[in-house]
């Protein structure tokens, strides 16, 4: 997996890194020191002497011990670059068990190879142990800086761990970007110097002495990754930004996922209760439609079967036909009483019975008798009429006929 890493994710982020710098012992900006960290040369491993124990440890490679192989990838696109390093790495393998280290530069990378079996062996002695250690080959920590620029090429010879470290660096800004290394165990002699300067194509100095070494910079932090490790190379300050921040994003999360998991239940408890009304209200509606459904055909049957009793009605006749003056004169021939309906037939023997308005108006004076039909024939008189079922009640209500009632009753049947 590829890890690209200069100075750090934090480093665009102005106000916030000027902040961590002031933080505490985690801001402050330590350059590197190699009395901190595990320095693996060819006479042996030198142990740290002054460990810092909040830091990453690095388990740092002199160049004696490693290969070097720089690749150009200027022809080739962004998104096929990863895949044309891992094919690099898996052709050069110049060592039995080959660990590889990859530092990415603008159009090429710088290729680090070693014997994984020699760094395990050597961990194995110095009692450490390999997960807490970060294997950096030395050039991933070095900063090589050209004393000037009025070249395109320049050629730089250094002190290493071990030995000696002759470069040729790119004239393109401030940091030269390697276009070529080579390494001697000790400072080169003038014949291996120009030897070394035709190999690469670049006309050769006449010098007369032995050159000079130039310093060679330690960087802040390592650059490249281990080719095919996933481990992170992160700075403990970007480490501590980054769960400080985490933490402080967690409490509002957990606020916001109790609120939301409350709103969620209040929902829930007021869609189960929003069904349960709609399910008693369709019950309510259902029985209200079944009771009113219920009540008209009860009022329907009520109204076709209950009819006045005969009695009663006569007694109410009886006691309009006592309101006229000629009652004596008439005799019921035909009395028919079907529910609200009622139908009588009256004879005038003398053949002078009452008019029919007269027999109407009485009629109509009485509150349970609706549409009085009158018919005068001569000596007989047909009557027609409708008690009312509210009235009709109140007529089979009526109490038993009286004394004078039976009496008028007789008369008018004469």
């Amino acid at each position: 997996m590829k890890r690209q890493r200069q100075d750090g994710w934090l480093n665009p982020l102005h106000p916030l890194r000027q902040i961590s710098l002031n933080f505490g012992q985690f801001g402050q900006t330590r350059p590197f020191s190699t009395d901190a960290h595990y320095l693996h040369r060819i006479a042996g491993v030198t142990l740290p002497t002054q460990p810092k124990r909040s830091a990453q440890l690095y388990w740092v490679l002199s160049r004696a011990l490693y290969a070097i192989r720089i690749i150009e990838l200027k022809n080739i696109p962004t998104e096929k670059k990863s895949a044309a390093i891992s094919l690099a790495a898996a052709a050069w393998t110049p060592f039995a068990n080959t660990s590889h280290y990859v530092i990415e530069q603008q159009n090429s990378v710088i290729l680090c190879a070693w014997d994984s079996h020699v760094i395990t062996n050597a961990q194995a002695l110095a009692d450490v142990a390999p997960d807490d250690l970060l294997v950096i080959p030395e050039t991933a920590l070095r900063e090589y800086v050209a004393p000037s620029a009025t070249t395109d090429n320049q050629l730089m010879l250094s002190k290493g761990l071990d030995g000696m470290v002759a470069t040729v660096l790119s004239n393109a800004g401030k940091t030269r970007h390697v276009e070529a290394e080579q390494w001697w165990h000790a400072t080169p002699s003038i014949a291996e110097w120009q030897n070394f300067q035709r190999s690469l194509g670049i006309a050769s100095d006449k010098r007369t002495e032995s050159l000079a070494p130039q310093n060679a910079s330690w960087r802040k932090s390592p650059i490249g990754y281990l080719h095919g490790q996933k481990t992170s190379t992160t700075t403990l300050r970007e480490r501590w930004v980054l769960a400080i921040v985490t933490w402080l994003l967690l409490i509002p999360t957990l606020w916001l996922a109790n609120e939301w998991w409350q709103l969620y239940q209040l929902k829930t408890n007021a869609i189960a209760k929003l069904t349960a009304t709609e399910r008693e209200l369709d019950a309510t509606l259902g029985a209200r439609g079944q009771a009113i459904s219920g009540l008209d055909r009860a009022t329907k049957i009520a109204a076709l079967f209950s009819a006045p009793d005969n009695l009663a009605v006569f007694s109410l006749v009886n006691n309009v036909f006592a309101q006229i003056t000629q009652a004596g004169t008439l005799q019921l021939t035909d009395w028919e009483l079907r529910g609200p309906q009622l139908k009588m037939s009256l004879l005038a023997p003398n053949g002078n019975g009452p008019s029919a308005t007269i027999i109407v108006k009485a009629f109509e004076k009485a509150q349970t008798l609706r549409d009085v039909e009158v018919n005068v024939d001569g000596s007989r008189t047909t009557i027609t009429l409708k008690i009312v079922p509210t009235l009709a009640a109140t007529a089979t209500s009526t109490p038993p006929l009286g004394k004078a009632a039976t009496e008028a009753a007789n008369r008018v049947g004469k």
